[in-house]
């Protein structure tokens, strides 16, 4: 491929259905405390303050759950899910091996 540009490859995560199940779970129970305090709040700015950090955690969750993927561009891999995004170089990249620890990377799937 010489001379020739090449399209950017993108693949989105792989989604496990108990992390699915556990972020829409953190979604549902972030919405019925909002709801809870939204009826019961006594002091208007604790209430507003509290529903919008709520509000941040459930946004937070949601955008990792749209949008993780991978995409190989230009020489590097670049990694994206929700806000945090970065990239590695291709050609550091020493070696590639399966893993199962949902501390190895950005994933929504542990499983292979």
């Amino acid at each position: 491929m010489i001379g020739t540009a090449m399209a950017a490859k993108r693949f989105k995560s792989k989604v496990d259905r108990w992390i699915l199940l556990v972020l829409i779970a953190v979604i549902v129970i972030d919405a019925g405390v909002i709801g809870m305090i939204a009826l019961d709040g006594d002091e208007p700015l604790t209430t507003t303050v509290t529903i919008l950090v709520l509000l941040s955690a459930a946004a937070f969750v949601v955008s990792i759950m749209l949008s993780t993927h991978y995409t190989v561009d230009r020489g590097c891999l670049r990694i994206a899910s929700g806000p945090i995004r970065f990239k590695v170089p291709i050609d550091r990249i020493e070696s590639v091996r399966a893993s199962r620890s949902p501390l190895s990377s950005p994933a929504l799937s542990i499983y292979i």
